[in-house]
């Protein structure tokens, strides 16, 4: 886990100093997206049945997941360039994106629990979607924890210890 969190810090950094070339972003997001899959398979005890099954589910989950990841960095992005200069109408418009891409983030946990549901047993699904829950919160958070408020000057949110 502490190399998903500093693999987050990275990502994080080499967006907020935009001197990384793209490689090496896309890199970081790849160790991070492998990162990943070694939590969930040291975490979801499942059977050799049941991987037959969950691996092939979860990579099309991780691949249409990818989308949603690159529409986060890029707002991500999009927010660093213009906190300088934020308006109330920029201020709206992130807000706006954050909504709709929470939304299709839940419509494809919907789509894959649903999936995962009708071949493996309901624990098994749910299972992976706390995983899941866990590892987005863990790298929200991570990201939040290094982002100034809208309207400070420049200083961090409360620090989590």
């Amino acid at each position: 886990m502490k190399k998903l969190i500093l693999l987050v810090f990275s990502a994080f950094f080499a967006l907020q100093g935009f001197s990384q070339a793209e490689e090496e972003i896309e890199l970081l997001k790849y160790l991070l997206n492998q990162e990943r899959k070694i939590v969930l398979a040291e975490n979801m005890y499942l059977s050799e049945a049941e991987e037959q099954v969950f691996w092939p589910i979860y990579e099309q989950y991780a691949s249409e997941r990818e989308g949603l990841s690159q529409k986060r960095f890029d707002l991500l992005k999009n927010y660093a360039e213009k906190f300088d200069t934020m308006t109330d109408e920029d201020a709206n418009n992130i807000m706006k994106e954050i909504f709709t891409l929470q939304g299709v983030d839940l419509k494809l946990r919907k789509k894959y629990y649903k999936q995962m549901n009708k071949q493996l047993p309901a624990k098994v699904a749910a299972r992976f979607l706390q995983i899941d829950d866990y590892l987005n919160s863990v790298v929200k958070l991570s990201v939040i924890d290094e982002l100034p408020m809208i309207g400070d000057d420049k200083v961090p949110i409360i620090k989590l210890q």
